[in-house]
C-alpha cells in the first residue's frame, strides 16, 4: 500500500480586509482542502495522508514567492516535514507563469506532490502537468488584459472629468449619486474662498495658515471605508499651497499630472499631460484663482532672487578624485557668495569656483563655435565628418542581444506547443525543465542587452548637428534668462554631457554626438564619442580671461575610444 502523504495546505487571500472576515476566503478554503482530505481517506481506509500543517498567508499578493508562510512551507517540504501541498486554486501559488513553474520543478525535484481542488489533478498525472503549464499561461494573460483593461477604463473616465480613488479635499464630498464625481460641500467651500481672500489680503501661504490655525479651523475630514476618521488636521504650508492651486476648485481635472513636465510627444496619447472640464461644480471664480497664481507667481520669483540656479550642477566634475562639484552657497560681510566644490573636502588642489565667472564662460565657449557664418560652417563639417566613426562596440552587443532574447522567446513558445500535447511523464520533466533554463538565461540576456543599449547610446551613430545647434542657440540673453530652473539644465544637458576640471585649472567640456545621451549617472564616465572641447588652459584661479586671439579650429584629432578633440589656439 502506498505510503500516507504528509500534507500542507496552504490558503491565500491578496487582501486584508478578505483576511479579516471571519467567514471570508480563508475559512472557506481551509473547510474546502479538510473535506477534501476527508474524502481521500475515506475511500483508502483512514490512510491516504494526514494533514501536518496549516500555512495561511492573509492579505498578501500572489505577484512573487516573496510571503512567509509559503517560504516556511517550502523549507518543510526540504526537510521532509511534508510531502504534499494542496490548494484550491493555482493562483493561491502564485500569478507568475515562471514563478508556479519553478514551484513544481521544486516539488518535482523533492519527491512531492501538488493537487489543486480547482481541476481536480495532482502532479503525479503527467497530464496534469501539462493543463497546470497552460492554465496558468492563460491566467497570467487574463490579468495582463484586466489591467489594461482598468487602465483604459481610468483614462476614459477621467476624459470625461471623473475622478478614480483618491482622497477627499475641502469643499466637497463625493457624490453619491455618480460615482467619481463630486457635490459642493457648502460649509467647506466658505472656508475655501476664506482661504483665497486672506492669501490675495496677506499675501504669505504661511501667514494665510497660522490666522486658520489661530482661529480653530481644521482641514477636511472624512471616514474612511473602514471606519477610521482621517484628516481634521491643522493647516500646513504645503495644504494652504495645494488648495490656492488645485484647478478643481474652478471646475477643471488635470489627466497624467505626473507627466507635466515630461516631452509629450515620447508618451502614448493616453499617457499625455491634459486638463479637462470637471464633471462637478466650480466654487472659487477663474478671476480670483488666476489672480491668486500671479501673486504666487510673483512672490516665488522675488523669493528665489535671493538663491543661484547652479545650472551646471551635475556636470562638474573634479578631474583629480572624479567627484561630483555642487552648488553651494557662503554669506560675506557684503554679500552672498555662489560657487562650485566638493561636498566634502577631500584635500584636492581645487576649491572653489565661483558660478557667474564659469557658467557665463561656458555659455561663451559654446557660443564661440558659430560666433560667425564661417565658423558654423567649420564646426558643422567637424560634426559631420566624425558621423559613423566611432565605435560601435556596445551597439553591435546589443543587436546581438535582441536576437538573442527573440531566438529564446521563440524556444520557449514552440516548447509550450510541444508541452501541449506530451503525454510522456519523462518527456514532460525534461520540456519543462529546458524551460526553466531558457527563462534564467532570458532574464540574463535582459540584463546584459539593458547595460549595452545604455553604453551604445554614448557611441558615434550618428553625430546631431541639429541638435547641439538648437541647444546652444537656446542659451542666448533674455529668452534663457526667463526660462524655468529645469528648462535651464535640459538646454545645457542637451548639449553638454560633463564639465571636467584638472587641478592645473584646464577645463574640459564633453559634449553629446547625438539624440541619443545616457542616463544622469553615466555622465561621469569617459566620453566614447561626444567632441571635446579643450579652453582656456592654464587659467589661474579661474579668472577666465579673455584668450587675445580668437579660436581657429584644428584638424579633428581622435583620442582613445573615439573621441575626438576641437581645440582652440591658445
Amino acid at each position: 500500500m502506498a505510503k500516507s502523504r504528509k500534507i500542507g495546505l496552504y490558503p491565500r487571500v491578496s487582501t486584508k480586509e478578505a483576511a479579516k472576515k471571519e467567514e471570508g476566503s480563508i475559512t472557506s478554503q481551509i473547510h474546502r482542502l479538510k473535506m477534501r482530505v476527508e474524502d481521500k481517506n475515506r475511500y483508502n481506509d483512514g490512510k491516504w495522508g494526514k494533514i501536518v500543517e496549516i500555512y495561511e498567508e492573509p492579505g498578501i499578493s500572489g505577484k512573487n514567492t516573496n510571503r512567509p508562510a509559503f517560504q516556511k512551507m517550502l523549507r518543510d517540504v526540504k526537510a521532509g516535514r511534508i510531502d504534499t501541498v494542496m490548494v484550491t486554486e493555482l493562483s493561491r501559488i502564485s500569478r507568475s507563469v515562471t514563478d508556479f513553474l519553478n514551484f513544481v520543478e521544486e516539488l518535482s525535484n523533492l519527491g512531492a506532490d501538488f493537487i489543486c481542488l480547482q481541476y481536480d489533478f495532482d502532479t503525479t498525472s503527467p497530464a496534469g502537468k501539462v493543463f497546470m503549464t497552460i492554465i496558468m499561461a492563460l491566467a497570467q494573460f487574463e490579468r495582463e488584459l484586466t489591467v489594461e483593461r482598468i487602465k483604459n477604463n481610468i483614462y476614459a473616465r477621467s476624459l470625461r472629468g471623473l475622478l478614480s480613488g483618491g482622497r477627499p479635499f475641502l469643499g466637497y464630498d463625493k457624490d453619491p449619486a455618480r460615482s467619481g464625481s463630486l457635490v459642493v460641500n457648502e460649509q467647506e467651500t466658505e472656508l475655501v474662498k476664506e482661504i483665497f481672500n486672506l492669501y490675495l489680503k496677506i499675501g504669505s501661504v504661511s501667514s494665510v495658515a497660522k490666522e486658520l490655525n489661530d482661529k480653530g479651523f481644521k482641514n477636511k475630514k472624512w471616514i474612511t471605508r473602514e471606519g477610521n476618521v482621517q484628516g481634521g488636521t491643522k493647516f500646513t504650508h504645503s495644504a494652504i499651497h495645494n488648495t490656492l492651486t488645485h484647478l478643481a476648485y474652478i471646475g477643471k481635472k488635470e489627466i497624467n499630472k505626473g507627466n507635466k513636465d515630461k516631452d509629450q510627444n515620447d508618451l502614448k496619447p493616453e499617457e499625455r499631460y491634459s486638463i479637462v472640464d470637471s464633471s462637478w461644480e466650480p466654487i472659487i471664480d477663474k478671476a480670483v484663482f488666476n489672480k491668486v497664481k500671479k501673486k504666487l507667481d510673483a512672490n516665488k520669483a522675488i523669493s528665489h532672487k535671493a538663491t543661484h540656479d547652479y545650472i551646471l550642477s551635475g556636470l562638474l566634475y573634479c578631474d583629480e578624485c572624479g567627484s561630483p562639484l555642487f552648488g553651494q552657497a557662503s554669506t560675506g560681510r557684503t554679500a552672498k557668495h555662489y560657487y562650485y566644490s566638493h561636498s566634502k573636502n577631500k584635500g584636492c588642489k581645487l576649491n572653489r569656483i565661483p558660478v557667474d565667472k564659469i557658467e557665463d564662460k561656458v555659455r561663451k565657449t559654446l557660443f564661440s563655435l558659430i560666433r560667425t557664418d564661417q565658423r558654423k560652417k567649420d564646426f558643422i563639417k567637424i560634426l559631420n565628418d566624425l558621423t559613423g566613426k566611432g565605435k560601435k562596440t556596445y551597439t553591435i552587443l546589443a543587436d546581438e542581444k535582441e536576437k538573442e532574447l527573440k531566438e529564446i522567446k521563440k524556444r520557449k513558445t514552440n516548447l509550450m506547443k510541444v508541452l501541449s500535447y506530451t503525454e510522456d511523464e519523462d518527456s514532460v520533466k525534461n520540456i519543462l525543465q529546458e524551460v526553466k533554463e531558457l527563462e534564467v538565461q532570458r532574464k540574463q540576456v535582459d540584463v546584459d542587452l539593458e547595460k549595452a543599449k545604455i553604453k551604445s547610446q554614448d557611441e558615434i551613430k550618428s553625430l546631431d548637428a541639429k541638435t547641439i545647434l538648437a541647444g546652444i542657440n537656446s542659451l542666448k540673453g533674455d529668452n534663457f534668462r526667463k526660462k524655468t530652473l529645469s528648462s535651464k539644465k535640459a538646454i545645457i544637458q542637451s548639449v553638454i554631457k560633463s564639465i571636467h576640471i584638472s587641478p592645473d585649472n584646464v577645463i574640459r567640456i564633453d559634449a553629446w554626438g547625438g539624440k541619443n545621451r545616457p542616463e544622469r549617472s553615466d555622465r561621469s564616465l569617459p566620453t566614447q564619442s561626444g567632441i571635446v572641447l579643450p579652453f582656456y588652459k592654464k587659467a589661474q584661479k579661474f579668472e577666465f580671461k579673455d584668450e587675445k586671439k580668437p579660436a581657429v579650429f584644428k584638424t579633428p584629432v581622435r583620442m582613445g575610444s573615439g573621441m575626438v578633440e576641437v581645440a582652440s589656439c591658445s
